[in-house]
C-alpha cells in the first residue's frame, strides 16, 4: 500500500512539473543575489541554500531549524535611515553608496507522518542597495514568507538513485521599491511589510542523486514556480561530490575530506550562468567537527565551520559574492538545527 502511494506521489509530482513548464510567468526576473532572498523558504539548510544540494539520509528526522545571515553593515544602515533625521539619513546614504546590504532569517519545524514528511516555516529577507549611478536613491527588495512543505523520499537500490520531490506552498508578501532621500524623511523601508498584502504561492523542488562508487552525481531543481505571480528565481543545480577520502597519516589535522563542484546551467534568473559555479572541500576534523572551504563565482572564498552530534548541528558561515558584477557583497551568519 505504501509503495503504491509513493509511486502515485512521484508520478503526480512529475506531471505537475511537465504541466507547468510553460505556466504562469512571473513579472520580474531576479538576479543571483536577490534570488537568495526568496529561495531561502524552500531550502533545507544553509549548506543546501548556498553551497551544494543536500541529500543526507537524516533530513527526514524531526527537527527545528534556524538560519540567520546578514551583511556586517546592514543593521547600522537600516537603523539610520529609519530615524527620519535628515542629517543621519544623508550621512548613512553617503557612507553606503555601492555597498549591498542584506539581512535574512528562517525558523522551521518539521515532522514525519507516514507516508510524507511535512514542515512549516517563517522566513524574512531584506536587501538594500545604493547604486553609484543614482547616489541619492535607496533600492529595496523585501519579503516575508509563511510556507509549508510536503516531501517524499524514494530510493531505488538496484540503480542507486535517490529521488526527493518536494512541494512548497504558502503565503508571501513582498515590496520592491526605491526610496529617495526625501522619501526616507517621510517614509522608511518597513521590515514587517505591514502595508503589503499576502499572496499565495506554490513551488516545486526535485532532487535526484546517483550514488556511484567514488562520487555522487546530483541534479537539484529548486523553487520551480507552480503558482507564482511576482518573481522568477528558480534554477537547476547540477554537480558532483566525491566520497570521503581518509587521511593516510595518523597525526593529520583531519580524519577525512571530500570535494564538490556544481553549477546552474539552466535557470529562470537574470544573471550570468558562469557566476553560479561553486566548488570546495569539506575537511572532517574529528567525529563532531568539520570545516568547509568553498569558492563562489570562481574566486570569492567562503568558510563554513560545523559542529554536529546526534541531535544538534550548529554552523557558522562567512562568504563573499559580487552584486552587479562589481560591488563586493559580504555575509556572515549561523545555521542551527536541533533534532528531537
Amino acid at each position: 500500500m505504501e509503495k503504491t502511494l509513493q509511486s502515485r506521489f512521484l508520478m503526480l509530482t512529475l506531471s505537475i512539473l511537465l504541466n507547468f513548464t510553460n505556466g504562469n510567468a512571473s513579472t520580474q526576473k531576479l538576479d543571483l543575489i536577490q534570488s537568495k532572498l526568496f529561495d531561502l523558504s524552500s531550502s533545507r539548510n544553509f549548506h543546501d541554500w548556498l553551497i551544494h544540494p543536500y541529500f543526507e539520509k537524516d533530513i527526514f528526522l524531526k527537527k527545528s531549524l534556524f538560519i540567520f545571515s546578514r551583511s556586517p553593515s546592514f543593521l547600522d544602515f537600516y537603523n539610520q535611515i529609519r530615524t527620519g533625521d535628515s542629517t543621519k539619513v544623508a550621512k548613512a546614504v553617503s557612507n553606503t553608496i555601492g555597498t549591498p546590504n542584506s539581512f535574512m532569517y528562517k525558523l522551521e519545524t518539521s515532522f514525519t507522518k507516514r507516508p510524507f514528511h511535512h514542515s512549516f516555516s517563517y522566513s524574512s529577507s531584506q536587501f538594500l542597495f545604493i547604486n553609484p549611478d543614482t547616489p541619492t536613491v535607496v533600492d529595496s527588495l523585501m519579503n516575508q514568507t509563511l510556507a509549508g512543505k510536503i516531501s517524499k523520499r524514494f530510493f531505488f537500490n538496484r540503480s542507486r538513485i535517490l529521488i526527493i520531490p518536494q512541494v512548497i506552498y504558502g503565503l508571501r508578501k513582498s515590496v520592491n521599491r526605491s526610496f529617495s532621500v526625501n522619501d526616507l524623511l517621510l517614509e522608511q523601508p518597513d521590515q514587517t511589510l505591514s502595508n503589503s498584502k499576502w499572496r499565495y504561492f506554490s513551488e516545486l523542488n526535485l532532487l535526484l542523486d546517483l550514488n556511484l562508487k567514488i562520487l555522487n552525481i546530483t541534479l537539484d531543481l529548486k523553487s520551480f514556480p507552480l503558482i507564482n505571480s511576482d518573481y522568477i528565481y528558480w534554477d537547476l543545480v547540477s554537480g558532483v561530490k566525491s566520497k570521503k577520502i581518509h587521511s593516510p597519516f595518523k597525526n593529520s589535522y583531519f580524519s577525512s575530506l571530500d570535494f564538490f563542484f556544481n553549477t546552474s546551467p539552466i535557470s529562470g534568473n537574470n544573471h550570468d550562468k558562469k557566476k553560479t559555479i561553486r566548488y570546495g572541500t569539506n575537511l572532517y576534523l574529528n567525529k563532531y567537527l568539520n570545516f568547509n572551504v568553498f569558492f563562489l563565482e570562481g574566486s570569492k572564498i567562503g568558510f563554513l565551520l560545523v559542529y554536529k552530534n546526534k541531535n544538534l548541528s550548529v554552523s557558522l558561515h562567512s562568504y563573499e559574492k559580487t552584486y552587479l558584477d562589481e560591488y563586493p557583497f559580504k555575509k556572515r551568519g549561523i545555521d542551527f538545527n536541533y533534532k528531537f
